[in-house]
């Protein structure tokens, strides 16, 4: 069984003379238009800054941090019942932008999120962040995307489960995790470490698990914003199917690009 961690935007360049991957031009060009970037009411809760703790603690060593938290997911995920090592594999493609999800309301959010942090330290952050979301989600370049996969693992099992399962640890719960004490990582912290590899702070999280099961889902996370109907939103988004007050993630491959 093949497991894809997720696809992370990457601070590069593309080089022109650098060919399009193999069958790029034959993908699904967009995503189901039913699927949509969510983001919930303030309400009550706290505005947040560009600053999450869990992004910092991998800023000083970034290569270092996602190599050993992505590795170590890979070995704790090992399926025993293939005789074939766990194997993790790390390469950048280059995707045109409507294979992204919904980069339009994306680049919007992130111009917001400026608008309501532009002042200070927090501004100057933001301020990276759209300039990126303009050099990447408005142009028509191809993107580079870092792409993190890994091979015979059991996948993020439990896909369709509401929290305690590897999906949910990994990408809707915060401070909460599945691992035992006596396994690595068992704070639920390095889920953050691919985020630095990401000048708009989004990851595309994909699985095909060991029970047959396929989830896709988009996560950002950004600051407080002032949306479009004059409301505060939170700072977390994610990229799925709207159902009353959830996000829920893609189950149907074809809904998405290739």
């Amino acid at each position: 069984m093949k497991q894809k961690r997720g696809s992370v935007n990457r601070i590069v360049k593309k080089d022109p003379s650098l060919p399009l991957i193999k069958g790029e031009r034959d993908m699904n060009e967009k995503w189901n238009e039913k699927y949509k970037w969510c983001f919930s009411p303030l309400g009550t809760g706290d505005k947040v800054g560009v600053n999450n703790a869990g992004i910092g603690i991998f800023k000083k060593q970034p290569y270092i941090g996602l190599a050993k938290e992505i590795l170590q997911n890979v070995i704790d995920a090992k399926d025993k019942n293939i005789t074939e090592p766990a194997k993790a594999v790390f390469e950048v493609i280059y995707v045109p932008k409507t294979q992204l999800p919904d980069p339009e309301r994306l680049s919007y959010v992130i111009k917001q999120c400026y608008e309501y942090y532009h002042e200070g330290d927090d501004g100057i952050k933001m301020g990276l962040l759209k300039s990126a979301a303009e050099s990447l989600l408005d142009g028509d370049d191809l993107i580079p995307v870092l792409k993190i996969s890994d091979f015979n693992t059991v996948g993020l099992t439990g896909a369709r489960e509401e929290k305690g399962s590897n999906w949910t640890g990994l990408v809707r719960e915060i401070s909460a995790t599945n691992k035992g004490n006596g396994k690595s990582g068992s704070f639920g912290v390095g889920k953050f470490a691919p985020f630095n590899f990401s000048q708009i702070r989004t990851i595309i999280y994909s699985t095909h698990n060991k029970d047959g099961e396929t989830a896709l889902q988009g996560k950002t996370i950004l600051t407080t914003f002032r949306d479009e109907d004059g409301k505060l939103k939170q700072n977390v988004g994610l990229f799925g199917l709207i159902e009353e007050e959830d996000c829920k993630a893609i189950y149907d491959p074809n809904d998405a690009p290739d």
